[in-house]
């Protein structure tokens, strides 16, 4: 289960939002005085560099995209399920959205399971990415399997979940569909976790680090304390998780701009 936790006084930040868009990066002094003094902040991982990529012939008008369509499942997109073998998955995608705009393979990849190689497939004009993996499932001993559909990212306007969020989506309006909601404290932008029987959706809040961080003061002050740590400790919490939601935040006309369902990311 993905996680924030304190250990001591220490706030270890979980970055979940590997290619998240957000318009403000902090730096390190930022996100500590955000918290504590004595917060230990991890280090944002960032993706491998794309060794091969291909790109698709140009769309013809019989098979552009079509804008808007709610194919995103938390467990795959639409009829194809996670673990689809590649080649059938892509095959049943171009007959839904026209061919892949390109497609980028990676070695072995710090924010998603792969033993040997990656491979990310982009829409642009619908703002998806698909990843496609080679991970056999064991964290145990892993050993390579047949390359599958493994996440889907939203990461521009175009597709939405089956209930219809998506890239551009307010905070109000993923709280009225999806009211299990929680919002966390992550190191790059603020967060948003859904929990379902069938594994997690999580997302990036597109909110001025500026804004957010005046936000987050404020909430702590008008419960009495000076930082988050302190704030959990108050509250008998032990998971960052659902720290946003506690002080009552965010607001709700916050975009988003980033949402993800699959094995990934893992940059923790």
């Amino acid at each position: 289960m993905l996680r924030l936790s304190i250990a001591g006084t220490a706030l270890l930040f979980l970055v979940v939002a590997c290619g998240a868009r957000s318009t403000n990066t902090p730096s390190t002094a930022t996100v500590v005085a955000l918290t504590s003094s004595t917060a230990a902040v991890m280090t944002a991982r960032t993706v491998p560099p794309v060794v091969t990529t291909t790109t698709a012939a140009p769309r013809s008008s019989t098979t552009s995209a079509v804008s808007g369509l709610n194919i995103l499942r938390i467990d795959g997109v639409a009829d194809v399920d996670f673990g689809t073998p590649m080649d059938a998955a892509l095959a049943r995608f171009e007959e839904i959205l026209g061919p892949p705009d390109r497609i980028e393979t990676e070695g072995t990849n710090e924010c998603y399971w792969s033993v040997e190689e990656l491979r990310l497939a982009y829409w642009d004009s619908e703002g998806l990415r698909l990843v496609f993996t080679d991970w056999d499932g064991d964290t145990e001993q892993p050993s390579p399997a047949p390359m599958h559909l493994s996440d889907w990212e939203v990461v521009g306007p175009g597709v939405t979940t089956d209930l219809g969020l998506g890239w551009g989506s307010s905070t109000e309006e993923l709280k009225t569909i999806y009211s299990q909601a929680m919002f966390g404290i992550d190191e790059l932008a603020p967060t948003f976790f859904l929990e379902f029987p069938q594994g997690w959706m999580i997302g990036a809040l597109d909110w001025n680090f500026a804004d957010y961080e005046a936000a987050v003061h404020t909430a702590l002050a008008e419960h009495g304390v000076a930082s988050v740590p302190e704030f959990m400790d108050s509250q008998g919490m032990d998971d960052a998780l659902d720290v946003l939601t506690a002080l009552g935040l965010p607001p709700g006309d916050i975009p988003i701009g980033w949402i993800h369902a699959g094995a990934g990311p893992l940059c923790d």
